[in-house]
């Protein structure tokens, strides 16, 4: 039967596991950041009588990037107009 040591493990693994380490760290402190401001806007947008901000700004942000993709792929607005006298579609 053959055993793993899990203690011997190459440098470069080690060097990728503190760097993932770092990474996972930074990750879970954007999250809890992301997570304060959810509060802070609730708190806030509460206090005044408004509607959240965030839902917002994200929906503002989708439509900022699918028109960014649109213009980076080449694409041009176009209108689809059905024809129902002779059934074409143009």
């Amino acid at each position: 039967m053959r055993t793993l040591s899990i203690t011997a493990t190459p440098q470069s693994r080690q060097r990728a596991g503190a760097c993932g380490r770092l990474r996972e760290g930074l990750r879970i402190v954007w999250c809890l950041l992301g997570l304060l401001a959810g509060a802070v806007d609730a708190w806030l947008t509460a206090l005044l009588g408004l509607a959240p901000f965030i839902p917002r700004l994200r929906r503002l942000a989708a439509v900022v990037a699918d028109e960014c993709r649109t213009c980076a792929a080449g694409a041009i607005d176009a209108d689809v107009i059905e024809d129902t006298e002779e059934g074409v579609w143009r």
